[in-house]
């Protein structure tokens, strides 16, 4: 028995998301010669001008929304997935409390498809019932642009650290791209197509607006650069990634529905 699954489609070369949760890694561009900083140090020398940051941020994404539009005798579904973006910030600074944080980024979000199918639903009949269970499932191909726009609130006090809490929102695209999946069982010889998935990522190549609002804290180093450590949340109400998929196994009736990723 030989169980295989197979992706078809071209996804263009973007280098490159959620409510997720972001892990946000930033170390701002700022640099001077001293080891220790008050609050007016804060705002005539780290926050007196404007710089760029890197930021990498690992992040779980909302499961796919799955509907039935038929019985669910293979109990599809889907769990949330981790993703990843990253990309540089530019910092407008008002003044050693306000920020007003404009980037660009690339991202990834993973997505998955869940299921099992008896043994017996297959002529001639496997060993073993057919799952899609573990990382056959998983697929990171939902990729995109993301412009955040930010502004930040800043709490500082005398040390080397300081809370900040951010709001705004994320202004995404994705490339148009058709693609299809779809998996097979081959016993005694027979090939058996049993699923098959048709996808379309990209919105109708329309931007769409995500919201965020997250709270971190910052610490300066001795080289007075800022490291800084953020949970953000993300909300998306936008299916970048659309399709439609359809069980066929001989002599049952055909299962299918519709599939949606927001990376929300």
């Amino acid at each position: 028995m030989f169980f295989k699954l197979f992706y078809r489609g071209v996804l263009l070369p973007y280098f490159l998301f959620q409510i997720g949760m972001i892990l946000s890694l930033t170390i701002d561009a700022q640099k001077n010669n001293l080891n220790k900083i008050n609050e007016d140090q804060m705002q005539t020398i780290i926050y007196s001008k404007n710089h760029i940051s890197f930021c990498l941020i690992p992040n779980i994404t909302e499961k796919a929304k799955i509907n039935k539009f038929s019985t669910d005798r293979y109990k599809i579904h889907a769990v949330a997935q981790f993703g990843l973006e990253g990309g540089f910030d530019y910092y407008t600074n008002f003044n050693k409390n306000y920020s007003l944080i404009v980037g660009l980024h690339g991202g990834v979000a993973g997505r998955n498809t869940l299921y099992t199918i008896p043994k017996e639903d297959f002529n001639p009949q496997p060993k073993q019932n057919i799952s899609s269970e573990g990382k056959l499932s998983r697929t990171y191909d939902a990729t995109y642009l993301s412009i955040p726009v930010l502004f930040e609130k800043r709490w500082i006090k005398a040390g080397n650290s300081f809370w900040n809490a951010v709001i705004g929102l994320n202004f995404r695209y994705a490339s148009e791209v058709y693609a299809s999946e779809g998996a097979s069982v081959i016993e005694g010889g027979v090939q058996q197509n049993f699923f098959d998935m048709n996808l379309v990522f990209g919105n109708e190549r329309k931007p769409w607006i995500n919201y965020n609002l997250g709270a971190g804290h910052s610490w300066i180093l001795k080289n007075n650069n800022l490291f800084k450590l953020n949970l953000l949340g993300n909300l998306s109400f936008t299916e970048f990634v659309k399709g439609n998929y359809q069980f066929t196994l001989p002599n049952k009736p055909v299962e299918d529905g519709s599939y949606g990723v927001k990376g929300s």
